[in-house]
């Protein structure tokens, strides 16, 4: 036989055994149909880009397109601090549905997850789940040129061949994570992926361009809970994770909430949280949002859902799960900025400021008077989240000098700048009121008066016994633009009488005419 019919023939064989090598996948399919259904699952199983292309299929059995490698443990791993940061934005409630796609703890709308990434045929979902967590860290921080919300892509590939984590045939999530405290990484276009390469480009070509993190810890190594994991994800923004992945999730996951149906185990993978939802209809009562790394074409859209049981399946999601902290969000909490203050009257000021903590309880408010002054003294504290104050009862064409700071457990932020406001002159004393007149009856006067003035804050109404008295007294006030006022329980056959004025923050008025009455027996 010639040799170009011998590798016909071998050409034919090798498709013969991949077309039944494919169907062989495909076949798969209607038993995990079945299970979900006979098993009450919520989610829905067909062919994907990891079951039809045989490239995917026959990299199955190495391991690929996952490649986590699980970190070793030796007992003294730095934990995240749930008790700080419990008390931040919800307070220790969590909300029924968070997402940093749709503003996380920042409740502005905006979205801090970047786009879905493809790994493809490599095992670097180690490093994808960490840039992931890295570029979500970054926006949520404030960002730079080179990366903020809406626009912040950086290097798999440095990762891959820069931090030490691992390769193609797997690695570590903690080592990248190490690496970007120490060092961190520059963005996409200084190091495109390309995972051909297997040596770190010079750090003269991005040095100049890194994004880093404060720190990290462990929200859990074994066990989690779905409370501890909602606390860190609220608290610091998406969470790097992992999972074990069975056949049916690698070759059959379309969409819906996922749970454990059928297949056996595959290796483990590195993917990220970024929201949830509490829902009792769902295994657990309720499922995370995940990002993952095999494209948009793949899931809902690149993301999947998991339910909230599988933390205690054999998937054991959520082990060896990692939040990225800053000085801002694990600890004392940023000092606020922009402080700003008016005077809205001549016994007020308004004050503003920019709140830039994740994780305070609130805001403490110091005074002290006149521009310059050193004497602070605090004067109010008010809740989290809370960027505004008024102080009232203030001295008219006075000035007054503020600060303020944030604090949670952890300590007192900074104070933020300061802001000299003075208060307004005094208005005019209003107008007195005149035709004052009163009226008898039984055990009570009307009193009836003419409103001459347009500043007033009210009337005061004195009143003492007899026709020629002098000895008045205050007995009420009523509000502005009041016209009248009834004088009850009084003695019987008694001769009373009344004299009015009105007042603002300017003083009283002059009073107006007497008027007397003497009730009936």
């Amino acid at each position: 036989m010639k040799t170009l019919e011998k590798r016909i023939l071998i050409l034919l064989g090798l498709l013969v055994l991949l077309f039944i090598g494919t169907s062989a996948w495909a076949e798969k399919l209607d038993v995990v149909q079945k299970a979900i259904r006979d098993q009450g699952k919520h989610w829905v199983a067909g062919e994907t880009e990891n079951s039809r292309t045989p490239a995917y299929a026959a990299e199955y059995a190495k391991g690929r397109r996952i490649g986590l490698i699980k970190p070793t443990l030796t007992g003294k791993e730095k934990l995240f601090s749930a008790t700080v940061s419990q008390t931040m934005t919800y307070g220790i409630t969590f909300p029924t549905a968070f997402d940093w796609s749709t503003g996380g703890a920042l409740n502005d709308g905006k979205n801090y997850v970047s786009p879905v990434r493809n790994q493809g045929n490599c095992g670097s979902c180690w490093a994808f789940a960490t840039t992931a967590a890295l570029e979500s860290y970054a926006m949520i921080q404030g960002g730079d040129s080179t990366c903020y919300v809406g626009s912040c892509d950086l290097s798999e590939q440095m990762v891959l061949t820069c931090s030490g984590g691992g390769s193609c045939s797997g690695g570590s999530i903690t080592t990248p994570s190490s690496y970007f405290v120490n060092t961190g990484i520059a963005t996409e276009a200084a190091d495109p992926y390309n995972i051909s390469a297997t040596t770190c480009s010079p750090a003269s070509y991005w040095v100049n361009q890194v994004h880093k993190i404060n720190s990290w810890a462990y929200v859990a190594t074994s066990s989690p809970t779905v409370d501890a994991i909602k606390n860190a994800l609220v608290a610091t923004g998406p969470l790097v994770t992992t999972m074990a992945v069975y056949q049916d999730f690698y070759l059959y996951y379309r969409s819906g909430v996922y749970s454990y149906t059928s297949g056996s185990y595959v290796g483990s993978h590195a993917i990220v949280i970024v929201g949830y939802q509490d829902d009792a209809t769902y295994p657990g009562g309720g499922y995370f949002r995940v990002k993952n790394s095999w494209g948009t074409s793949w899931g809902e859209a690149g993301f999947f859902r998991i339910a909230y049981s599988e933390l205690n399946s054999v998937v054991n999601f959520g082990d060896y799960t990692l939040a990225y902290q800053s000085a801002v969000a694990s600890g004392i909490p940023a000092a606020p900025t922009s402080l700003t203050g008016s005077a809205p009257s001549s016994s007020q000021v308004s004050l503003s400021w920019a709140d830039n903590s994740l994780n305070e309880d609130g805001f403490k408010i110091e005074r002290c008077s006149g521009t310059g002054c050193t004497a602070f003294t605090q004067i109010a504290a008010v809740g989290s989240n809370v960027t505004t104050y008024t102080n009232s009862s203030l001295s008219a064409s006075t000035a007054y000098t503020y600060r303020v700071r944030a604090y949670n457990i952890a300590g007192d932020s900074g104070y933020s700048n300061t802001a000299s406001v003075t208060t307004l002159a005094p208005p005019p004393a209003p107008t007195a009121p005149s035709a004052l007149g009163a009226i008898s009856g039984k055990l009570q006067v009307t009193l009836s008066w003419t409103d001459n003035a347009t500043t007033e804050s009210g009337f005061a109404i004195e009143r003492c016994a007899g026709s020629n008295c002098t000895n008045f007294a205050q007995i009420a006030t009523v509000a502005a633009n009041t016209k009248s006022y009834i004088n009850k329980n009084l003695k019987r056959a008694t001769t009373y009488s009344y004299r009015v004025r009105a007042y603002n923050a300017g003083g009283y008025s002059g009073y107006s005419n007497m008027a007397g009455a003497t009730t009936l027996r």
